[in-house]
């Protein structure tokens, strides 16, 4: 392959050589540039051919373009891969490899500093993920003991006897024998005269009926 011929031929060829080698290929001499110049040159003669709609010459050239293109991408995808897991290598102590192009001895070099500075950093902890499940609580109950309360403990047993209270914050549920309350502020309601008396001690609510 001659180094200032560059075509899809040679571009074709390239692309074979890399695909099947695990190491970078040697380019031709200035083989991006050249076959960057190849590309131009089949744009403008595609302009030209594409002036006449009824030219079979305009498409053959779009198609070859667009076939180039494809080739070229391929060809840097591949050398870049193997350029970054030399890199790996190269922080351990491998020799760089062989046949890069400047650019991509600089890419090289640059991967290998970025490996050995985050190498050098202190390992994080691992972070805790917070749930953000939330779970209604759990009902709670209300227990009228003497040391709550202060009540004779045959005045508590009086459940029978209910007044009328105002809520005057929210309380959280609590459950009796066979029901469960849920109070919530402004609320005005009937209960028992037990929980009426614990809650309004605690300022929960305001009785208006005994």
């Amino acid at each position: 392959m001659s180094d200032l011929d560059i075509g899809f031929k040679e571009i074709s060829e390239v692309h074979r050589s890399e695909k099947r080698s695990k190491t970078l290929t040697k380019l031709p001499h200035l083989f991006y540039d050249l076959a960057g110049e190849h590309l131009e040159l089949l744009k403008d003669q595609y302009k030209e051919k594409a002036r006449n709609p009824s030219s079979t010459d305009a498409l053959i050239h779009q198609d070859n373009i667009k076939k180039i293109n494809k080739r070229l991408c391929q060809i840097y995808d591949l050398r870049e891969r193997k350029i970054v897991i030399a890199a790996l290598n190269g922080v351990e102590g491998s020799q760089p490899p062989k046949d890069m192009t400047k650019t991509e001895a600089k890419m090289y070099t640059e991967v290998i500093s970025t490996l050995k500075r985050f190498r050098e950093c202190p390992i994080d902890e691992p972070v805790e993920v917070q749930t953000s499940i939330t779970s209604k609580p759990a009902p709670t109950v209300i227990e009228p003991v003497a040391a709550k309360g202060g009540f004779p403990e045959e005045e508590v047993k009086k459940e029978s006897v209910t007044c009328l209270v105002r809520v005057l914050e929210e309380v959280p549920p609590f459950v009796d024998v066979d029901q469960t309350y849920n109070l919530k502020k402004e609320d005005v309601v009937t209960l028992p005269e037990k929980f009426a008396r614990i809650l309004s001690l605690k300022g929960a609510v305001k009785i208006l009926d005994i």
